[in-house]
């Protein structure tokens, strides 16, 4: 099983849109596959990778939007997708 963090940057408008896709990084959670019903507790330590906050049409023109994707190899090398989407919030810091 493999986990995987991407950021896909959006800029433009009309038909001159430009899509970047960048994997952050990627971990490979356990060898094998699992068993039907098995739950697999995963912990990320995010401190290491460059992330940044998700913003949504800036001025129209810019979108910054992550994914986690998962993928399930099972015992005959079939490969199962999941890709799912995720908000990233910067935290104010108070000044007192």
């Amino acid at each position: 099983m493999e986990l995987s963090i991407i950021k896909v940057e959006t800029s433009g408008s009309g038909s001159n849109i430009y899509e970047d896709k960048e994997t952050m990084t990627k971990f490979e959670v356990m060898d094998g596959c699992p068993t039907r019903g098995e739950t697999i507790p995963v912990r990320l330590f995010l401190s290491s990778i460059d992330l940044g906050p998700s913003m949504k049409d800036v001025h129209g023109k810019f979108t910054v939007r992550w994914y986690i994707n998962i993928v399930l190899t099972d015992e005959e090398d079939r490969r199962y997708f999941k890709k799912q989407e995720f908000t990233l919030y910067r935290k104010e810091i108070s000044s007192k």
